[in-house]
C-alpha cells in the first residue's frame, strides 16, 4: 500500500469518503428541514391572508 509521509493512503482516502457522506447526509437532512419550513410558512400566509379577508369583510 502506497504512503502518503508515513499515512497509509487508502485510509485516508477512506476516512475523507465518510466525512464527504456524512456532509451529504446533513446537507439533506437540510434540505428537508427547509423544505418543511416553506410548506409551513406557505401554510402560514394563507391562514394569515384567510384572517385578515375575514376581518375585511366583517367590515
Amino acid at each position: 500500500m502506497p504512503k502518503l509521509a508515513g499515512v497509509n493512503k487508502d485510509r485516508l482516502i477512506n476516512t475523507y469518503e465518510k466525512i464527504i457522506d456524512r456532509q451529504k447526509d446533513e446537507i439533506r437532512d437540510l434540505k428537508k428541514r427547509l423544505t418543511d419550513l416553506e410548506k409551513k410558512h406557505d401554510k402560514a400566509i394563507l391562514l394569515l391572508s384567510e384572517s385578515l379577508r375575514l376581518l375585511v369583510k366583517k367590515r
